[in-house]
């Protein structure tokens, strides 16, 4: 499992909060984290608090369309549930 904490200030950029994937052990299966349950954890922190984003140069940030229709397709992959193969 990985993941990340963006901070509120983030928000539109990326969902704000814990953002954890998986990945299983014969990388066939990994996805978004909704839920976990386990005893035993070891976790490993990093302390950046650098954030550095690329976008594609016909990304406008500003245009009101691209906004509503980024922030739709974070919430699907964020509550939908999905996972990739």
């Amino acid at each position: 499992m990985v993941g990340f904490r963006f901070p509120a200030h983030v928000e539109g950029i990326e969902i704000a909060g814990y953002h954890l994937h998986f990945l299983s052990a014969d990388r066939t299966r990994g996805g978004h984290v909704l839920d976990s349950r386990s005893s035993g954890l070891r976790a490993r922190l990093d302390p950046a608090n650098d954030l550095h984003v690329e976008l594609p140069p016909a990304v406008d940030l500003a245009d009101p369309d691209l906004a509503a229709a980024t922030h739709a397709a974070i919430e699907a992959a964020e509550h939908g549930g999905s996972t990739f193969h």
